[in-house]
């Protein structure tokens, strides 16, 4: 059995990662959710928001994926 992904965020002023591991529903939901508070904490513009967590995705082929759209 393969792990699920995780977030990792110290203060929500401070940015998240999302760590390697399986995409699981609750994953991608922890996921928007802690991006969310992140944008709303550090004031976020709505334009600016993906660019600011994109690479918070530290699993490579999601990195790949984002980086080739």
């Amino acid at each position: 059995m393969t792990k699920s992904a995780t977030i990792e965020q110290s203060a929500p002023r401070k940015l998240l990662k999302l760590l390697v591991g399986d995409l699981t529903p609750e994953a991608v939901q922890d996921w928007e959710n802690a991006c969310l508070t992140y944008f709303m904490h550090k004031e976020i513009d709505n334009k600016d928001q993906v660019k600011m967590v994109a690479f918070s995705m530290l699993d490579s082929h999601l990195h790949t994926w984002y980086c080739m759209q």
